[in-house]
């Protein structure tokens, strides 16, 4: 159901599944600017009626792949964020240079695998 919402990232329709937006069975968490939400993210989500100038920052967490599978489903979460980029007309890349690049041993550590994986 998520895939489908995903062709209308940039202009919506008023009625994706053929019910007005306000029937849309969900649970609405109300946040103001500065608040910061924590949830799963495989918890179907998305944001519903804000401004086009509204920014987000979005910072996921997990633990080292130790495993093919889980290294294959963290490959599959970058390589989705690469192409939505470049649908998005944005630059070949996912991160900016500076973050990959800087934030001493500790951050290189965690970026590495994303650099041995092709991810810049």
């Amino acid at each position: 159901m998520t895939k489908n919402l995903l062709k209308y990232r940039e202009d919506p329709p008023v009625s994706v599944y053929g019910v007005a937006p306000d029937e849309v069975p969900c649970f609405a968490i109300e946040s103001d600017p500065g608040d910061v939400l924590i949830f799963n993210q495989l918890v179907a989500h998305s944001s519903f009626g804000g401004s086009s100038g509204r920014r987000m920052f979005t910072m996921n967490f997990t633990n080292r792949p130790e495993t093919p599978d889980y290294e294959a489903y963290h490959r599959r979460i970058y390589e989705g964020h690469l192409k939505l980029k470049r649908e998005q007309g944005n630059e070949d890349t996912v991160y900016w240079p500076g973050f990959l690049e800087g934030g001493g041993p500790r951050r290189q550590s965690a970026v590495r695998q994303l650099l041995d994986w092709g991810f810049q």
